[in-house]
């Protein structure tokens, strides 16, 4: 199951951001979807929200390593779990690691374009990959607090 997961991320995220780098943002520009929403282009050399953009330039190649060992012990352990939800999270955390890190390979940066915003208020742009890591990480919560709940007597 996780794997599946992992190629379907991979392969949405990675043709997402071709599709928008060389068609949809052909000249760059910002595009409104709705009063809230739009496609921005940007590129992210740094972490979440663009931290640390000097260190992951000074160390790509530690970084990726690092993505790599992740994404592996990620997945070993959705090869170990029974949980097909804890499975399924595991699957989106792996695949979104794993797209936005092959990202970063080709481009030097990771691809974003989904801009969100509210009058002044703009959040960071973020990709398909970053939905997956945010859903697979609350999905892991909640796995974990159905495991505990069934674990202290709680209902399902």
């Amino acid at each position: 199951m996780a794997l599946l997961i992992v190629l379907s991320v991979v392969s949405f995220d990675l043709f997402s951001k071709l599709v928008i780098i060389d068609l949809v943002m052909q000249p760059p520009r910002s595009i409104p979807v709705t009063s809230f929403l739009s496609l921005e282009l940007g590129f992210n050399s740094g972490s979440f929200f663009g931290l640390y953009s000097e260190f992951f330039m000074r160390t790509s190649k530690l970084v990726l390593a690092a993505d790599a060992a992740t994404a592996i012990l990620v997945l070993a352990w959705a090869a170990a779990t029974k949980s097909r939800l804890q499975s399924s999270a595991l699957g989106l955390l792996a695949g979104g690691a794993i797209a936005n890190a092959w990202d970063r390979v080709q481009r030097g940066a990771v691809t974003e374009f989904i801009d969100i915003h509210v009058g002044d208020w703009n959040w960071p742009a973020f990709n398909l990959a970053d939905i997956a890591v945010v859903l697979g990480a609350t999905a892991l919560v909640i796995a974990y607090l159905r495991r505990t709940s069934n674990q202290s007597g709680g209902i399902e």
